[in-house]
């Protein structure tokens, strides 16, 4: 009789460990999707790709980057624009 309480003891932990890793592994791709959500957003991923590209060309200080950011940055201001 006890060894069927301990398997069923360790049924429940197992059970319990897997609720545990399978809501981890749900809120992981929640977030992740999310993150993604920024980029392929019709107006929000201009405008973060266009300001993340324009920073590096500062950074680095080269002048076609920096244009190139600025330019898809107004085009994401555009999208926002004709949005409303």
């Amino acid at each position: 009789m006890e060894m069927k309480k301990i398997d069923n003891d360790t049924d429940k932990s197992l059970e319990k460990k897997n609720l545990r890793y399978q809501q981890q592994e749900e809120l992981r791709i929640r977030e992740e999707q999310s993150f993604k959500k920024i980029f392929t957003h019709k107006f929000l991923g201009p405008l973060v790709i266009g300001f993340i590209v324009a920073v590096v060309g500062m950074m680095f200080e080269n002048d076609s980057l920096i244009y190139m950011g600025t330019g898809i940055h107004i085009f994401g201001w555009f999208l926002w624009m004709r949005e409303k």
